[in-house]
Formats: structure tokens, C-alpha cells, sequence
């Protein structure tokens, strides 16, 4: 067997008693969305020929000095999918390379860019019952400040009269800030489920707990 060496090192062509395999042919860039948010897994799609038909095997980077590893044997044609999580904010430019059964590799793809946004991280630390009333004490657990909190308090089950649901917004949480969210008041009778719910940029917390109305008195049990 002779070879065919690049500049750069790689193979590119293997040659055994007058026949020649070529490695398969350079990937389309990777294929998948262009933001995010860190610590979401998120799934990317590639392809390639192989001029052989030989079985071909896929590379990621993902542009954070981390890669997928070779992941295959895949049929020529056929799609790849991969799929990556980033800790980190940032700009990440993800590539893709292939090589056949062979060991011939291709050259890289053209860079697929996605932007990666710190994820809010936001925690219902208590739900109380009162006079009328479901307190709600919520807190910015994460290393952003976040603004447009909108947030909902609803009762689901028994006989409401008033207060069946309260929506709201908090405009600015900065990181490691308390406060408090408040129902409107409240009549009614029976068990109802109290699902508190928050959303900010994208992300959603939530808690549900079981309260006892009895009038206007409220507790959670």
C-alpha cells in the first residue's frame, strides 16, 4: 500500500495495486440552532460522501475546547446527529470533519456560529396561606441579574369565588435578591392545587402544593 501525504500531514489518498481511496468529501457545515442558553443540551445534524461508499465516521468541536469525539460507522449520505451542552457563555464556532474506514480524513466544514446566554436561575423558596391570601417568596439564585419576571399564582380545584388566578411582574431581580409575590384575595371552599409559576427569558419555575380554603382562611398544606 502507497500513500499520499498533504502539506499539513493528513492522508489524502491510499493507493493498493493501482486502486486509489480518497477520503470523503468535506461536511456541510454543522446544522442546528444559533443561540442558546448555558447548561441546555442542544442537537446539531451533518453529512457527508464518502467517493468509496465507504462507512464514514464524524468529529464535532465544538468551539470550547471541546469535542464530540469519532462518532460512527455511519453510511455514506447518511445524517449524523450530535449533540452538545455549553457551561459557559460565549460565542462558539462548531465545525465538523469526517474520515472513511480507511482512517482518511476530510478538511473541516465551514463554522456553524451559535451564541450561548447565561441561563437565569430563579428558586420558589416558600408558598404560604394567610387571611385571603398565598404569599410567595421567590429568590435569584443565579450569577445574572435578571428584569420582567412575569409570574402567575393560580388555584386549581374546590369552589372559588374570587382569587381562582394572579399574574404579575417583577421588573429587576438581581442576583441573590428576595421578594415577595402576593395572590389576590380569596373566597372560596375546598383543596385546591396552588401552582406557582415563573418565566423569564425563556425559562420557566415552577411549584405546586396543596391548600386548604375555607372562606377567606387559606393554608398550605
Amino acid at each position: 500500500a502507497g500513500f499520499i501525504v498533504g502539506d499539513n500531514g493528513v492522508i489524502l489518498h491510499t493507493t493498493t495495486g493501482g486502486w486509489t481511496n480518497r477520503p470523503p468529501e468535506i461536511p456541510v457545515a454543522p446544522d442546528g440552532p444559533t443561540e442558546g442558553k448555558t447548561d441546555v443540551e442542544y442537537e446539531f445534524t451533518a453529512s457527508t460522501t464518502d467517493p468509496e461508499e465507504d462507512d464514514i465516521f464524524y468529529w464535532f468541536d465544538w468551539g470550547d475546547e471541546t469535542n464530540s469525539g469519532w462518532l460512527g460507522p455511519y453510511a455514506s449520505g447518511a445524517i449524523v446527529t450530535a449533540t452538545h451542552t455549553w457551561t459557559t457563555a460565549g460565542i462558539f464556532d462548531i465545525q465538523v470533519k469526517a474520515k472513511d474506514s480507511e482512517e482518511l480524513e476530510s478538511d473541516w466544514s465551514e463554522p456553524h456560529t451559535i451564541l450561548i446566554e447565561t441561563t437565569p436561575l430563579l428558586e420558589i423558596l416558600d408558598i404560604q396561606g394567610g387571611l385571603g391570601r398565598i404569599l410567595v417568596t421567590i429568590k435569584n439564585t443565579g450569577s445574572i441579574d435578571v428584569t420582567n419576571v412575569t409570574w402567575t399564582i393560580s388555584l386549581d380545584g374546590g369552589f372559588m369565588l374570587l382569587g381562582k388566578e394572579t399574574t404579575g411582574r417583577v421588573p429587576v431581580l438581581n442576583t441573590t435578591m428576595t421578594t415577595e409575590i402576593q395572590s389576590k384575595f380569596i373566597i372560596g371552599i375546598g383543596k385546591p392545587l396552588v401552582t406557582v409559576r415563573l418565566e423569564v427569558d425563556g425559562s420557566t419555575f415552577e411549584m405546586t402544593k396543596t391548600a386548604s380554603v375555607l372562606l377567606f382562611f387559606v393554608t398550605i398544606n
